[in-house]
């Protein structure tokens, strides 16, 4: 057993233990076995930079105490990954459209790539952002995340005053049948 993820693991213990939880609520938060969590716990397994940044998150830690998890994780320090940089900057200095750009944002969507509805959404937040797990209920005891998106406070205030602008012009009354 490396000493590094046997350190690791007892600083996420004492994390869960601050917060007055078990492995079994910590684990269902951030979607993953409790077994799994109990063995990175116990310095058996080493967490992905993505599992890192789902405990750093329901956590709510400091950048300096997200570093060392990073470092004892053996990533880069400063490594925050998915939820905080981006090639080499932090997410939230990254450039958001002005008034001077076009407020559209074109892409390809590829061939085959079908739309995923969810009827659930878990929304974590720190100091480098947002992360929204969408889920589909699968029985009234479980839910499956289909996708998880992360994005900056800035980005996800934009994201926010789209989501008002589109449902404001919305028609309050639904239509049945095949549109033409």
């Amino acid at each position: 057993m490396n000493d590094y993820l046997k350190k690791l693991g007892q600083k996420i213990k004492y994390f869960q233990l601050s917060k007055e939880e078990n492995v079994t609520t910590v684990a269902k938060s951030i979607n993953i076995d409790r077994a799994y969590l109990s063995r990175i716990e116990n310095g058996h397994e080493r967490p992905s930079e993505k599992l890192l940044n789902d405990l750093i998150s329901h956590f709510n830690l400091s950048s300096n105490d997200a570093n060392e998890l990073f470092m004892l994780a053996g990533y880069k320090s400063g490594a925050v990954a998915a939820q905080s940089y981006k090639g080499e900057k932090p997410m939230n200095e990254l450039k958001l459209p002005t008034q001077e750009q076009p407020k559209q944002l074109q892409f390809n969507k590829p061939i085959g790539l079908s739309t995923l509805y969810s009827d659930s959404v878990v929304i974590k937040a720190n100091q480098w952002g947002i992360v929204f797990d969408f889920g589909q209920s699968v029985s009234q005891e479980q839910t499956n995340i289909v996708s998880s998106i992360g994005m900056s406070k800035e980005h996800a205030r934009a994201l926010l005053d789209a989501l008002k602008k589109n449902l404001d012009n919305v028609p309050n009354q639904r239509t049945t049948g095949i549109l033409n």
